[in-house]
């Protein structure tokens, strides 16, 4: 099957003389239900930005959004030039604020990424006052500190506030790379003193500490319990998650336009990180037959109850719900009884069944999205029934023939002088 060839790039004023708007497609995403993936791309006396985020359309509505954008001139008003000011920052959440700015302008910047690093920066700025309500923040004291009075003392407080908060390593860890590129950047531009507040180290005791919360895997019947105190598009997601393996972003974002039935069973295209590797734009493609009968009931039964939203999205609920379907989680398992697991639990369920299926290293990294040393290093766990395991193997090893080897020398060679 041929590859289907993608549009050409939009241009307005159209021609080969100088655009002012582009419109381009991105060829790793790939064709999604008759719509290709987009990025526009503003550009004026030698400066180029991001016009608007880039999307899904068909090539008839990118012509009658790049007309619509420099009709209205909202391609303008996104000009890093005039949304930064001239005024240089002097404290920490000044330079912060240019940083996020400054990322969110870059070209070649999907709105995952963009989205995940203003999360990081932001936080060094603010507190969160309520988990569940992200317009609840309150101003954190070490965004006052003033950029020529910033040190490493100053930078270990906030470590210390953070993990008096509960925040994992791994979080404050990229929080404080973000603080550590901003700084660099910073330097750049002249705002920022040449010495180096020494952040590294601190980042490298981040990565030594243990994990805020164990690495508890559940088992089949302990994801079946949980269920019954679980609201419809949580256990959905549960359910997704535990039987393909998927990420949380994925079953998120997941929609119906790749869901298909087939005579075999049911077809799911997921969207995953390593896009690039496949032609078609989607990284893995699960078919599930007779062997997960009671699912594929529950999902045809789910499909049949959605009704029609515009987003047709498959959970029902935007990503930006469904993303945090960890608090359901947590009330679920203190409702119940039981640890508390994190949606990693279940792929890293996955991840274990599959390698002690005894399952091959490409085929595992076709089906989980991540090579097999990531999986052993991150996701296996080595448990007593491994140990028993590899002793009843050692035990019934042939003992062979003793082989002997000769006497080590008692003298040593003397040479002569």
């Amino acid at each position: 099957m041929a590859k289907e060839k993608k549009p050409p790039t939009i241009k307005y004023p159209p021609g080969r003389g100088k655009w002012n708007l582009r419109a381009r497609v991105v060829p790793d995403r790939g064709k999604n239900g008759g719509r290709w993936y987009w990025r526009f791309d503003a550009r004026e006396s030698g400066a180029t930005w991001t016009a608007r985020p880039a999307s899904w359309l068909t090539e008839k509505e990118v012509n009658l959004e790049v007309t619509r954008l420099f009709a209205s001139g909202e391609w303008q008003s996104r000009r890093p030039s005039q949304r930064e000011s001239t005024t240089p920052p002097v404290v920490i959440w000044q330079l912060i604020r240019r940083w996020i700015d400054h990322q969110a302008d870059r070209p070649r910047r999907t709105s995952e990424t963009i989205r995940t690093q203003a999360g990081a920066s932001e936080t060094i700025v603010y507190r969160k006052v309520h988990p569940l309500d992200r317009n609840q923040w309150q101003a954190r004291e070490f965004g006052m500190v003033e950029l020529a009075n910033l040190t490493s003392e100053e930078v270990e407080g906030y470590v210390n506030e953070r993990t008096g908060e509960g925040g994992a390593p791994l979080s404050i860890r990229n929080e404080l790379q973000e603080l550590r590129k901003a700084w660099v950047w910073g330097q750049k531009k002249g705002w920022c003193p040449t010495r180096d507040p020494d952040i590294g180290p601190l980042i490298r005791e981040l990565n030594r500490r243990p994990p805020v919360r164990p690495k508890y895997t559940p088992s089949p019947g302990e994801v079946a319990a949980l269920l019954e105190y679980l609201p419809p598009w949580p256990r959905m997601m549960v359910l997704l998650m535990h039987v393909l393996g998927c990420r949380t972003g994925e079953a998120a974002t997941l929609t119906w336009d790749r869901v298909k039935w087939l005579e075999e069973g049911l077809e799911v295209r997921v969207v995953g990180k390593n896009r690039r590797k496949y032609p078609d734009g989607y990284r893995r493609i699960f078919v599930l037959n007779e062997s997960a009968p009671k699912f594929l009931s529950t999902f045809r039964a789910w499909q049949e109850s959605q009704p029609l939203r515009e987003h047709g999205y498959v959970l029902g609920v935007k990503p930006a719900t469904s993303r945090r379907v960890q608090h359901r989680l947590r009330a679920a398992c203190e409702e119940a009884g039981m640890p508390y697991w994190s949606p990693t639990g279940l792929r890293r369920a996955m991840s274990v069944r599959l390698m002690e299926s005894g399952i091959g290293a490409l085929s595992y990294e076709a089906h989980m999205d991540h090579s097999w040393k990531v999986g052993r290093e991150s996701y296996a766990e080595i448990t007593a029934q491994h140990q028993r395991v590899a002793a009843a193997v050692v035990r019934d090893l042939p003992a062979g023939d003793v082989v002997p080897f000769p006497a080590k020398r008692a003298h040593k060679t003397v040479h002569k002088q």
